[in-house]
Formats: C-alpha cells, sequence, structure tokens
C-alpha cells in the first residue's frame, strides 16, 4: 500500500507484515500475538490505538511522529524512538523500565505509570511538581532545555 495504511481489528494477521511503502499507519484495536515482524517506513508516522501483544523488535528509532494511545508494551525492555516532531504515549501499559524520549521536540506522557521506570532521557527537564512523579530510583537525563514536555495525569 502506498501513502496510508490503516490496520483495524483483523484476524490472524501474517508474522511479517512489510509498512516500508506507507507514509502514515493507523493501527487499531489490534492483537499483534502472531506478528513476529512489522517493518515501518522511515520519517513515517504511526498511531497505534488500543494494541496487544506488540513485537519488541519494531523499529520505532526512525518514526517521524508516534503516538501509542492504551497500547500494552509487556513485551519492551526498551523503548527507544527516533528524531521527529512529536511523541505521544497515552494510557500505554506496562512502560518499559527504560525510555528515550529525547529525539522529539514535543513529548506527551499521559495516565502512564513511571513507577518501574529506571532510565527516562528527555530534551527538556521536568516541571518541579512532575520531579515528584518519577521513582527516585530513575535515572533521569536532559539533554537541552528548549523544547516542550508535557508529563500530565501520570
Amino acid at each position: 500500500m502506498r501513502d496510508k495504511c490503516f490496520i483495524k481489528a483483523i484476524p490472524n494477521l501474517p508474522s511479517f507484515i512489510d509498512l516500508t511503502e506507507c507514509a502514515t499507519v493507523e493501527i487499531y484495536r489490534q492483537d499483534l500475538q502472531n506478528v513476529k515482524t512489522l517493518k515501518l517506513a522511515p520519517k513515517c508516522n504511526i498511531e497505534m490505538s488500543h494494541c496487544l501483544n506488540l513485537p519488541n523488535n519494531i523499529d520505532f528509532s526512525q518514526v517521524q511522529n508516534i503516538c501509542l494511545n492504551g497500547c500494552d508494551l509487556r513485551n519492551f525492555d526498551k523503548l527507544i524512538l527516533g528524531k521527529g516532531h512529536e511523541a505521544q504515549l497515552i494510557g500505554v501499559k506496562n512502560l518499559p523500565s527504560f525510555l528515550d524520549l529525547s529525539g522529539y521536540d514535543k513529548v506527551l506522557l499521559v495516565g502512564a505509570d513511571l513507577s518501574h521506570l529506571r532510565y527516562l532521557k528527555l530534551k527538556k527537564a521536568l516541571p518541579e511538581y512532575l520531579k515528584k512523579l518519577i521513582p527516585d530510583t530513575c535515572q533521569v537525563e536532559i539533554i537541552s532545555l528548549n523544547d516542550t514536555v508535557n508529563l500530565s495525569l501520570l
């Protein structure tokens, strides 16, 4: 498919999915249990909403804009996102202990449980009131002070 790919609640997806020709990928209410490999195009925009069993080898490192809404990341030890404009992690379950969001100009973390977070890398410093939500055992690395980070309803 070209330009845009939309996958919604399709049973029995194949084990290999190649979306490298899609500039925009939207996957909704999908169980990816049978998917072993999901390939994305460099600089694509991806939105995954209420997806389960995401394969831990999805390479998000070149994604321009990413939105993970209500997805379960239990298979991920690390979540390393690339460089782009915006990263949204909304109501994500089982957020991994290693989270690198430093490549994005704008970060939105809403309704996420950060209690298991051990490493967080961002471009911008956290506001004082949000620092209290980060566990004491978490190492926070800030690389810049010029961009927007919104961590609300954590």
